[in-house]
């Protein structure tokens, strides 16, 4: 009996958290994404420095 209430309860939390994170994650996701693409842009310069040091 006790579960039946409490249940519905985490999972309305849980769904008021998502929501609240959504933007979170977006912002997250475009950062990420951002890092990414930049260490993939830089790389053949950083190795071509790296190489060219020798």
């Amino acid at each position: 009996m006790i579960f039946s209430l409490v249940e519905p309860g985490i999972a309305l939390a849980a769904l008021l958290v998502g929501v609240a994170l959504a933007p979170i994650k977006r912002v997250v996701a475009r950062v990420v994404f951002l890092a990414v693409y930049l260490a993939v842009l830089a790389a053949p310069f950083t190795w071509l420095v790296v190489e060219g040091a020798d």
